[in-house]
C-alpha cells in the first residue's frame, strides 16, 4: 500500500501593529499536526478553526481563541456557529460509516477519488478537482482504489439541524 500524503503547510497572515503591512503570523508553526485514525487508515489535519462566523479579526482575536485551544482534540467544530478548514485522508479501501454533522460542508479532491455515498443508496464518484456540497445529510465516504490514497480539503460552518418534514435530522457520529 501506498504511503499518505505528506501534510501541507499553514501560512497564516496579520498586520504588523506597528506599520499596518501585512506580515505572516508566528504564533504557530507552519507545519501541521497530523492526527492518525482508524488503526492509520484515516488521517485528520485542522488547519484552522474559528468559533464564530463572522471571524473577528480585529486584534487577533481568532488567532489568540485558536491558540488558547491548540490542545483540543480534533472535533467537528468548536461552536455551531463556527467553521473549520480541515484536510481528510483515506487509506486505499477505506471506508469511514454512515455519520451526520450539523454543518454545512464544502469539500474539493486533491488526489486520488473518494465514493460519496448517501443514506438513499446514492453514489457519487469524485475525482481530483471535483466538489460537494454536504448538507446536514447522512453520508459515508469510500476511497474505491486499491493503491491510492485520497485527500480531500474541507471548509465546515456549524449550524442548526436541518428539519425535514416537522423531523429533526439529528447529529449522528458512531465513530
Amino acid at each position: 500500500m501506498a504511503n499518505p500524503p505528506l501534510p501541507p503547510n499553514r501560512y497564516i497572515t496579520t498586520h504588523d501593529p506597528s506599520t499596518g503591512a501585512a506580515i505572516f503570523s508566528s504564533v504557530f508553526p507552519e507545519s501541521l499536526k497530523v492526527d492518525t485514525l482508524f488503526d492509520g487508515k484515516m488521517q485528520f489535519i485542522e488547519s484552522y478553526k474559528t468559533s464564530s462566523f463572522p471571524v473577528t479579526l480585529t486584534s487577533e482575536t481568532d488567532i489568540q481563541e485558536l491558540q488558547a485551544r491548540s490542545n483540543d482534540p480534533p472535533g467537528i467544530t468548536y461552536e455551531k456557529g463556527g467553521t473549520v478548514l480541515r484536510y481528510c485522508d483515506w487509506a486505499p479501501g477505506f471506508e469511514l460509516g454512515m455519520h451526520r454533522h450539523e454543518t454545512m460542508d464544502y469539500g474539493i479532491v486533491i488526489s486520488g477519488q473518494v465514493e460519496l455515498i448517501l443514506d438513499s443508496g446514492e453514489v457519487r464518484t469524485l475525482r481530483s478537482g471535483d466538489c460537494m456540497v454536504q448538507r446536514g445529510t447522512m453520508h459515508a465516504w469510500r476511497n474505491p482504489s486499491s493503491t491510492e490514497w485520497a485527500r480531500v480539503v474541507f471548509i465546515l460552518q456549524g449550524c442548526p439541524p436541518v428539519k425535514v418534514a416537522g423531523k429533526t435530522m439529528a447529529e449522528h457520529i458512531p465513530m
